[in-house]
């Protein structure tokens, strides 16, 4: 793979992640992607571009918990976005919106 320089402006057109109560981790991953869409590059593929940039698109908790994945362990984009959703979209929340779909009632 040739050189590839990450450009500061690049950085800056990427949505942030912090694990705040109110962010979803799915939102975040579809902004990326969608951003990540924009930019094409010949000399490197789409998901090495993703994988990347995408340390780059947390901040604070989220951040830290990238940082504290063993080494290695994350091989592809799709990977990295699962284990991104098991960690921050909690269980709890989960069980929140199923309860909500259960309980819908149309007027």
């Amino acid at each position: 793979m040739a050189n590839f320089e990450i450009k500061f402006d690049m950085i800056q057109m990427l949505p942030v992640f912090r694990e705040l109560t109110n962010e979803n981790p799915y939102e975040h991953v579809r902004k990326f992607e969608d951003i990540c869409g924009t930019m094409k590059y010949n000399q490197i593929a789409d998901e090495s571009l993703k994988l990347k940039l995408f340390p780059f698109s947390l901040k604070e908790k989220a951040k830290a918990w990238l940082l504290s994945l063993q080494p290695g362990s994350i091989f592809t984009w799709v990977g990295l976005a699962e284990a991104l959703y098991r960690k921050f979209y909690s269980k709890n929340r989960t069980a929140t919106i199923h309860q909500a779909l259960n309980t819908f009632h149309q007027l």
